[in-house]
């Protein structure tokens, strides 16, 4: 398992725009996303596929490292695979706590997150349906349920608003 602390202050350190630290997609995001992430891939996959959970943590503390602005950021996710790869071989090498073919995911996460649809394998479902939760930290209704990509998501939707609103 990877360290979900270390993880998250490599990121902090190399955020392609540091100004976007204490913003809506900063690190306090990260880590709500990666809490929420490590939930429903509990409840939904584990202990079925192990392998899953390093690919879910670290996709999910990084998906937003390559914003440029906490706006809408169409190519954040490109940028963000990109700026993840030159970091990642230049300083800590992070790929070293996960096999090579699920590098390979984690980079096709921080690509594909926000893009509409479900998500092409279930570790982007549950990255994605995380993201999408965290939006509990901007209204009591948060994401709509129609667009979330697990059915686990959608039950565990109670409990999952209860621990956003608790971590603000």
């Amino acid at each position: 398992m990877v360290d979900l602390e270390n993880l998250l202050n490599f990121a902090e350190s190399h955020m392609l725009n540091p100004e976007l630290k204490d913003g809506i997609h900063g690190v306090k995001h990260w880590r709500r996303t990666a809490m929420i992430a490590d939930m429903i891939n509990k409840r939904a996959f584990y202990p079925n596929d192990i392998m899953a959970a390093p690919v879910i943590e670290m996709a999910s503390v990084f998906h937003d490292i390559g914003r440029v602005s906490d706006a809408a950021d169409p190519t954040h996710g490109y940028g963000g695979a990109g700026w993840l790869l030159k970091i990642s071989t230049k300083n800590w090498d992070i790929r070293n706590n996960i096999q090579a073919t699920a590098w390979g995911k984690v980079l096709d996460i921080l690509i594909h997150h926000c893009e509409p649809g479900p998500g092409t394998f279930p570790e982007m479902q549950v990255v994605k349906d995380a993201d999408k939760c965290d939006r509990f930290r901007l209204s009591e209704e948060g994401p709509d349920p129609s667009r979330l990509a697990l059915n686990v998501t959608r039950d565990m939707l109670p409990e999952i608003k209860k621990f956003v609103r608790g971590n603000l």
